[in-house]
């Protein structure tokens, strides 16, 4: 599937490969088959840099659940069996010196979600 032009992905993987990639606010899929309506288990990796300056800045949704936020993207007989989410480290700026303590404070609320796995 190509990408867009603009960031903040969620690529999702199977048992057979990469499933696709999506957007917030569309929904993605293939074209239809017989085999895609049985279940499938499904592991969503999560590009959270891209996600946050792609998708979320600028927006209300900062404290967005991310496994419902990609429950909502997929198909219903995909059944999700891990989430990771990985990011960059912010580093202190000048205009914005709190936005790792604000990272940080969000990244130690992710790993409170047993649906999600933050390394």
């Amino acid at each position: 599937m190509t990408k867009p032009a603009q960031s903040g992905y969620i690529t999702v993987y199977n048992a057979r490969g990469s499933f696709g990639e999506a957007v917030l606010g569309q929904s993605f899929g293939v074209g239809p088959c017989f085999f895609l309506l049985l279940p499938v288990k499904t592991k969503v990796y999560v590009d959270g840099f891209n996600l946050y300056f792609g998708a979320l800045k600028g927006t209300s949704y900062k404290w967005l659940n991310i496994v419902e936020a990609v429950r909502n993207h997929i198909k219903s007989h995909h059944v999700i069996v891990g989430t990771k989410y990985f990011t960059a480290k912010l580093n202190p700026r000048p205009h914005d010196p709190h936005q790792p303590l604000r990272q940080a404070t969000y990244l130690r609320a992710l790993r409170t979600t047993d649906a999600l796995s933050v390394p």
